[in-house]
């Protein structure tokens, strides 16, 4: 009996891998890719987070003018819709900054921020 082992040789020519559409770029085209990709997200995160602290301090103040206040009349004074109030509300509520005590109806703000203490009177 005898056994027969046929190798064939695996190296590719340049052409071959750069006609193929599955090679992935060359290392540098990928990273630079990811860096733009990367630095979008990191713009856009920025933006959100100024928006997210001009909305806090005209909700802080809204809630240290009037405490009973609704979502639908911060609405109203700040300008935005009723659901980015409750989105915001939420945010606030979920980093323990404000708190809702009492119903929906009968209840009223408070605000827990430690650096919230005399706030308005520095500005």
């Amino acid at each position: 009996m005898q056994i027969r082992t046929v190798s064939k040789k695996l190296s590719y020519g340049a052409d071959v891998v750069k006609d193929n559409p599955y090679v992935i770029k060359e290392a540098n085209d990928v990273v630079k890719d990811v860096v733009k990709e990367t630095d979008d997200v990191v713009k856009e995160k920025a933006n959100v987070t100024k928006e997210f602290a001009k909305a806090q301090r005209q909700i802080y103040k809204l809630i240290s003018q009037t405490p009973q206040i609704s979502a639908a009349q911060m609405s109203e004074n700040m300008g935005i819709s009723l659901r980015q109030v409750q989105r915001y509300l939420k945010q606030l509520s979920d980093l323990n900054l404000i708190v809702r005590d009492g119903g929906r109806k009968n209840g009223i703000w408070k605000i827990l921020d430690d650096e919230y203490e005399g706030f308005f009177k520095r500005i």
